[in-house]
Protein backbone atom coordinates (compact mmCIF):
# COMPACT_ATOMS: atom_id res chain seq x y z
CA UNK A 1 0.00 0.00 0.00
CA UNK A 2 2.95 2.67 1.10
CA UNK A 3 4.35 1.94 -3.00
CA UNK A 4 0.98 2.49 -4.36
CA UNK A 5 0.34 5.88 -2.20
CA UNK A 6 3.75 6.68 -2.84
CA UNK A 7 4.01 6.06 -6.96
CA UNK A 8 0.15 7.11 -7.21
CA UNK A 9 -0.59 9.85 -4.69
CA UNK A 10 -3.60 7.55 -3.03
CA UNK A 11 -5.51 4.95 -3.76
CA UNK A 12 -8.75 5.38 -6.00
CA UNK A 13 -10.44 1.41 -6.05
CA UNK A 14 -9.88 -0.97 -3.58
CA UNK A 15 -11.68 -4.06 -4.98
CA UNK A 16 -11.53 -7.13 -1.74
CA UNK A 17 -12.03 -10.41 -2.95
CA UNK A 18 -9.88 -12.99 -1.63
CA UNK A 19 -12.26 -15.61 0.51
CA UNK A 20 -11.44 -19.17 1.87
CA UNK A 21 -14.75 -20.93 1.30
CA UNK A 22 -15.92 -23.47 4.48
CA UNK A 23 -18.41 -25.68 3.14
CA UNK A 24 -20.09 -28.81 4.92
CA UNK A 25 -22.99 -28.60 7.78
CA UNK A 26 -22.64 -26.58 10.67
CA UNK A 27 -21.68 -29.47 12.23
CA UNK A 28 -19.36 -30.84 10.02
CA UNK A 29 -17.31 -26.63 9.18
CA UNK A 30 -14.08 -27.64 12.13
CA UNK A 31 -13.95 -24.13 14.42
CA UNK A 32 -10.50 -23.38 12.59
CA UNK A 33 -12.08 -23.50 9.30
CA UNK A 34 -15.12 -20.93 10.57
CA UNK A 35 -11.98 -19.36 11.74
CA UNK A 36 -10.52 -19.04 8.46
CA UNK A 37 -13.41 -18.30 6.55
CA UNK A 38 -14.43 -15.21 8.84
CA UNK A 39 -10.70 -14.18 9.03
CA UNK A 40 -9.81 -14.10 5.32
CA UNK A 41 -13.32 -12.25 4.31
CA UNK A 42 -15.07 -9.85 6.73
CA UNK A 43 -12.09 -9.08 8.74
CA UNK A 44 -9.51 -8.64 5.95
CA UNK A 45 -11.84 -6.56 4.00
CA UNK A 46 -12.81 -4.84 7.50
CA UNK A 47 -8.82 -3.89 7.57
CA UNK A 48 -7.86 -3.21 4.44
CA UNK A 49 -10.94 -0.63 4.27
CA UNK A 50 -9.41 0.84 7.41
CA UNK A 51 -5.97 0.58 6.47
CA UNK A 52 -7.04 2.38 3.01
CA UNK A 53 -9.20 4.85 4.10
CA UNK A 54 -6.68 7.60 5.20
CA UNK A 55 -5.21 7.52 1.39
CA UNK A 56 -8.57 7.63 -0.65
CA UNK A 57 -9.37 10.49 -1.94
CA UNK A 58 -13.44 11.85 -3.18
CA UNK A 59 -13.91 9.46 -6.29
CA UNK A 60 -12.98 6.88 -4.92
CA UNK A 61 -14.52 3.18 -5.07
CA UNK A 62 -14.27 0.03 -2.89
CA UNK A 63 -15.58 -2.91 -3.61
CA UNK A 64 -15.88 -5.47 -1.84
CA UNK A 65 -16.95 -9.13 -3.81
CA UNK A 66 -19.98 -10.94 -1.71
CA UNK A 67 -22.26 -14.02 -2.83
CA UNK A 68 -25.41 -15.08 -4.15
CA UNK A 69 -25.30 -18.04 -1.33
CA UNK A 70 -25.66 -14.68 1.01
CA UNK A 71 -29.11 -14.29 0.05
CA UNK A 72 -29.97 -17.95 -1.07
CA UNK A 73 -32.93 -18.86 1.20
CA UNK A 74 -31.20 -22.10 1.67
CA UNK A 75 -27.59 -22.13 1.57
CA UNK A 76 -27.23 -26.13 2.67
CA UNK A 77 -23.60 -27.14 2.82
CA UNK A 78 -22.35 -23.11 2.66
CA UNK A 79 -23.82 -21.57 5.63
CA UNK A 80 -20.50 -20.68 6.90
CA UNK A 81 -19.69 -19.12 4.03
CA UNK A 82 -22.73 -17.59 3.31
CA UNK A 83 -22.54 -15.85 6.64
CA UNK A 84 -18.85 -14.57 6.02
CA UNK A 85 -20.47 -13.39 2.47
CA UNK A 86 -23.33 -11.53 4.40
CA UNK A 87 -21.28 -9.98 7.06
CA UNK A 88 -19.22 -8.14 3.98
CA UNK A 89 -22.10 -6.93 2.74
CA UNK A 90 -23.61 -5.66 5.79
CA UNK A 91 -19.81 -4.07 6.20
CA UNK A 92 -20.26 -2.79 2.92
CA UNK A 93 -23.42 -1.04 3.51
CA UNK A 94 -22.11 0.35 6.84
CA UNK A 95 -18.72 1.79 4.97
CA UNK A 96 -21.03 3.23 2.07
CA UNK A 97 -23.05 5.51 4.87
CA UNK A 98 -20.23 6.90 6.79
CA UNK A 99 -17.65 7.78 4.41
CA UNK A 100 -20.43 8.75 1.69
CA UNK A 101 -20.17 12.11 2.75
CA UNK A 102 -16.01 12.23 1.96
CA UNK A 103 -17.16 11.29 -1.48
CA UNK A 104 -15.72 7.60 -1.07
CA UNK A 105 -18.24 4.87 -2.13
CA UNK A 106 -18.52 1.38 -1.51
CA UNK A 107 -20.69 -1.30 -3.46
CA UNK A 108 -20.79 -5.76 -2.98
CA UNK A 109 -21.23 -7.34 -5.97
CA UNK A 110 -22.34 -11.08 -5.78
CA UNK A 111 -20.91 -13.00 -8.57
CA UNK A 112 -21.34 -16.09 -9.32
CA UNK A 113 -18.56 -17.43 -11.61
CA UNK A 114 -16.21 -20.13 -12.47
CA UNK A 115 -13.14 -20.58 -10.10
CA UNK A 116 -10.82 -23.19 -8.60
CA UNK A 117 -13.54 -23.02 -5.51
CA UNK A 118 -16.49 -23.86 -7.96
CA UNK A 119 -14.68 -26.79 -9.45
CA UNK A 120 -13.79 -28.39 -6.35
CA UNK A 121 -17.46 -27.79 -5.08
CA UNK A 122 -18.84 -29.48 -8.42
CA UNK A 123 -16.19 -32.28 -7.84
CA UNK A 124 -16.81 -32.91 -4.27
CA UNK A 125 -20.79 -32.90 -4.40
CA UNK A 126 -22.23 -33.61 -7.91
CA UNK A 127 -25.78 -33.28 -7.22
CA UNK A 128 -25.54 -30.05 -4.78
CA UNK A 129 -23.68 -28.78 -7.78
CA UNK A 130 -26.51 -29.41 -10.66
CA UNK A 131 -28.92 -28.58 -8.33
CA UNK A 132 -27.40 -25.02 -7.62
CA UNK A 133 -26.76 -24.42 -11.51
CA UNK A 134 -30.61 -25.69 -12.09
CA UNK A 135 -31.08 -22.43 -9.48
CA UNK A 136 -29.36 -20.26 -12.17
CA UNK A 137 -31.85 -18.80 -14.90
CA UNK A 138 -28.77 -19.01 -17.59
CA UNK A 139 -27.65 -22.25 -16.29
CA UNK A 140 -24.46 -21.41 -15.83
CA UNK A 141 -22.04 -19.95 -13.88
CA UNK A 142 -20.41 -16.98 -15.45
CA UNK A 143 -16.72 -16.05 -17.06
CA UNK A 144 -14.84 -14.59 -14.26
CA UNK A 145 -13.15 -12.20 -16.78
CA UNK A 146 -15.21 -11.59 -19.39
CA UNK A 147 -18.63 -11.54 -17.73
CA UNK A 148 -17.54 -10.44 -13.33
CA UNK A 149 -15.16 -7.98 -14.33
CA UNK A 150 -16.66 -5.62 -17.20
CA UNK A 151 -19.20 -5.10 -14.45
CA UNK A 152 -16.90 -4.09 -11.59
CA UNK A 153 -14.79 -1.61 -14.22
CA UNK A 154 -17.98 -0.11 -15.00
CA UNK A 155 -19.02 0.30 -11.21
CA UNK A 156 -15.31 1.61 -10.70
CA UNK A 157 -16.18 4.23 -13.44
CA UNK A 158 -17.54 7.58 -13.92
CA UNK A 159 -20.99 6.70 -15.46
CA UNK A 160 -21.48 4.69 -12.30
CA UNK A 161 -20.61 7.71 -9.95
CA UNK A 162 -24.27 7.77 -8.05
CA UNK A 163 -24.37 4.30 -7.41
CA UNK A 164 -22.94 2.84 -3.92
CA UNK A 165 -24.35 1.24 -0.50
CA UNK A 166 -26.15 -1.58 -2.40
CA UNK A 167 -25.33 -5.02 -3.65
CA UNK A 168 -25.14 -5.78 -7.15
CA UNK A 169 -25.85 -9.51 -8.30
CA UNK A 170 -24.17 -10.74 -11.32
CA UNK A 171 -24.93 -14.11 -11.35
CA UNK A 172 -27.21 -15.21 -14.30
CA UNK A 173 -30.12 -14.13 -12.08
CA UNK A 174 -29.92 -16.62 -9.05
CA UNK A 175 -30.04 -14.05 -5.86
CA UNK A 176 -33.29 -12.28 -6.29
CA UNK A 177 -35.10 -14.86 -8.84
CA UNK A 178 -35.53 -17.90 -6.44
Amino acid sequence: MAQTVRDLGGIDILVNNAQTSSLGSILDVTDEAFTACWESGPLAAFRLMKACHPHLRPGSVIINLGSSTSVNPLPAGRGVYAAAKAATATLSRVAASEWGPEGIRVLTVLPAATSPSAEAWREANPAEYQRSMSSIPLRRLGDAEREIGPVVAFLCGPAAAYVTGTTIAVDGGQAYLR
